[in-house]
């Protein structure tokens, strides 16, 4: 259950999951950007501006596990459901990384036109055009990287590809990764009728032939391959609203003959 409002720690509204937000200074250009209503008393600004968080169509998360590091991708479509359609606004996207998080690059694709950033170093970055100004870009947290989309028409969908790496934890011959996979309720779209499909793929490369053997996993997850050491397995879905709990996954490696997860 959740805490009452005045007992809430600010740490209650910080991302739990991969998060995009519509920034909103003039509070005039919220509304259904599908069904316009008439909204005569809103006057003023935000400063700082207020942050709404979108609603989410759909999400895959990929992991590739190498020894003690994991790649981690998580693609999404988002939507501008809260500006008006004549009017637009910035995205800002938050990433809560694990374990020794290390972003890598983002990718955005819009009606008219896609952004791509990768990140070669801690201060250096390429791409075609900028997915964040130098003044946007950064951590909310020690864990958390935030990157801004600048000026997006409301209605829009937005689809991101958004790649970190992670350290895998090792205790007691186990290898374990979490990944912060718990979408608040308010990203489900409004409408039930629309299609939700949820997808995870795991592949872990065991750097020996024999394999691994599987100890917990938060998803439910189906081994569809196996080849000299390279195991993956998959957990595809379509759901009422999305994952609420954090990606976890940890095995060890065998010697011995094959099991499953």
């Amino acid at each position: 259950m959740a805490p009452p409002l005045m007992e809430r720690s600010t740490n209650w509204y910080l991302p739990s999951a991969p998060m995009v937000y519509a920034v909103i200074s003039d509070p005039r250009m919220v509304d259904n950007p599908d069904m316009p209503s008439y909204q005569p008393y809103v006057h003023g600004m935000y400063d700082p501006p207020a942050l709404i968080p979108l609603q989410m169509m759909g999400v895959n998360l990929n992991v590739d596990c190498y020894v003690d590091t994991a790649i981690i991708v998580v693609s999404g479509t988002w939507r501008i459901h809260c500006v008006m359609g004549s009017r637009s606004c910035d995205c800002l996207i938050a990433v809560p990384m694990g374990n020794q998080g290390s972003i890598l690059g983002v990718e955005v694709d819009l009606p008219t036109k896609s952004y791509v950033t990768e990140l070669i170093g801690e201060q250096e970055s390429k791409g075609i055009g900028k997915i964040a100004r130098p003044e946007d870009g950064g951590f909310l947290k020690p864990h958390i990287f935030t990157s801004t989309i600048p000026q997006i028409d409301g209605g829009t969908n937005i689809s991101i590809k958004i790649r970190w790496s992670q350290m895998l934890s090792y205790n007691a011959g186990r290898f374990s990764l979490t990944v912060p996979f718990c979408f608040p309720e308010y990203v489900t779209p409004a409408i039930k009728k629309i299609s939700k499909k949820e997808k995870i793929e795991l592949n872990v490369n065991s750097g020996v032939a024999n394999g691994i053997l599987c100890k917990a996993t938060s998803h439910p997850l189906k081994e569809i391959r196996r080849h000299e050491g390279k195991f993956s397995f998959l957990y595809e879905a379509e759901i009422f609203k999305w994952s609420n709990t954090d990606f976890r996954f940890s095995y060890s490696v065998r010697i011995s003959s094959y099991d499953h997860c």
